[in-house]
């Protein structure tokens, strides 16, 4: 019985390991401007409008999610 405790500790402990260990670092200046969303969304619609050079489809989602809320919430046009 021991022993099947053992291998389940170990097995859920590979899980966790593996399943955290891929973690994507974004650029920057979108997690500046996320951080900015709540307090300031003009200045986060600024840096996300200024921002002209970004690799990776997950920078690009990214950036285009923040550009959609920062419209929001100034009021400005989100249809294009």
């Amino acid at each position: 019985m021991r022993h099947v405790i053992h291998i389940i500790c170990l097995a859920v402990l590979l899980t966790l390991v593996t399943g955290c260990g891929g973690a994507h670092r974004y650029d920057e200046r979108l997690v500046q401007a996320d951080s900015l969303m709540q307090p300031a969304p003009d200045s986060a619609l600024a840096i996300v409008t200024a921002i002209d050079s970004l690799t990776g489809v997950s920078n690009l989602a990214y950036r285009d999610l923040l550009l959609t809320q920062a419209r929001y919430k100034c009021y400005a046009d989100i249809t294009n």
